[in-house]
């Protein structure tokens, strides 16, 4: 199936789907804890997952680019989420490892121990096979989703294709719902994307397959690391000049009192020696 993406928009209806409420699904409820609104930058759906880069895990709060993006945290390094009922605020700190990338449309934010996030979506390590739509293309779908900034809905379909790095599926979204996460009902709830745009003409919406996501993560981890190694060295050769010139310095200062010191002496034995001869 052959799908422009120019006919994707970041956030509509599409005409026949309806968002449903979480009073008679329990199997879905634990999972609302899982996700946030997002009440900075263009305002959207985020959700927490537990990922692994180098060796390090960590939990991020994940969502659109065009939600939040570098031009948002310049305005305004404090990011507002409601998670819980309760609003938070996440500072961007030197500190908290943070990634964007527009063409994917994703952004990554870490999330601290202290800050207490302690439901998450697993990601689904099968996500990696070389055939993702043979993989997935008898599976049901979900999204939980916070239309207009309100109480989460969710919807769920099957997905219709999977080309390279993004999957597409009919499902109802609505404003707001940019950011939302995208997770296998058949298969233990475990995330497979993030959902990003719809097509009302289509009507078929549109998401990013994690793995690209985490993909480009690892690669701009590994780049941010790579700077603060060279910066740090940068930092220790600077430090070792400065110290190396200090001690040269106090080297040339302890050489030169010393010679002081010596032509001092001469003068005065000169001097001790004149009178002698001058008594006699």
């Amino acid at each position: 199936m052959g799908i422009c993406q120019s006919n994707f928009i970041n956030q509509s209806p599409i005409e026949g789907h309806k968002l449903k409420s979480f009073s008679n699904v329990e199997r879905y409820k634990n999972k609302i804890s899982a996700t946030c609104k997002i009440l900075s930058g263009s305002k959207g759906t985020g959700f927490f997952c537990k990922i692994n880069i180098k060796n390090k895990s960590m939990i991020v709060l994940m969502t659109n680019n065009h939600v939040i993006n570098n031009q948002s945290i310049t305005n305004n390094p404090k990011i507002e989420i409601e998670h819980n009922n309760k609003s938070k605020y996440i500072e961007i700190k030197n500190k908290r490892f943070f990634c964007t990338n527009e063409q994917l449309d994703y952004t990554c934010i870490e999330i601290f121990s202290n800050e207490n996030i302690n439901d998450y979506f697993e990601i689904d390590e099968k996500i990696n096979v070389e055939n993702p739509f043979e993989e997935y293309k008898y599976d049901l779908c979900v999204i939980i989703q916070y239309p207009f900034l309100k109480e989460p809905q969710y919807d769920e379909g099957k997905i219709k294709q999977i080309n390279q790095e993004f999957l597409f599926y009919s499902i109802a979204t609505e404003e707001g719902s940019s950011g939302s996460p995208i997770f296998l009902s058949t298969r233990n709830l475990k995330i497979i994307g993030m959902h990003c745009a719809c097509s009302p003409n289509l009507k078929l919406n549109k998401g990013i397959l994690i793995k690209y996501i985490l993909d480009d993560i690892q690669k701009q981890y590994s780049e941010k690391i790579e700077i603060k190694l060279n910066q740090n060295q940068r930092n220790f050769q600077i430090s070792k000049r400065e110290i190396e010139g200090d001690i040269q310095k106090k080297n040339e200062i302890k050489l030169n009192q010393n010679q002081r010191n010596y032509l001092t002496y001469n003068r005065k034995i000169l001097l001790n020696v004149n009178n002698k001869f001058q008594i006699r």
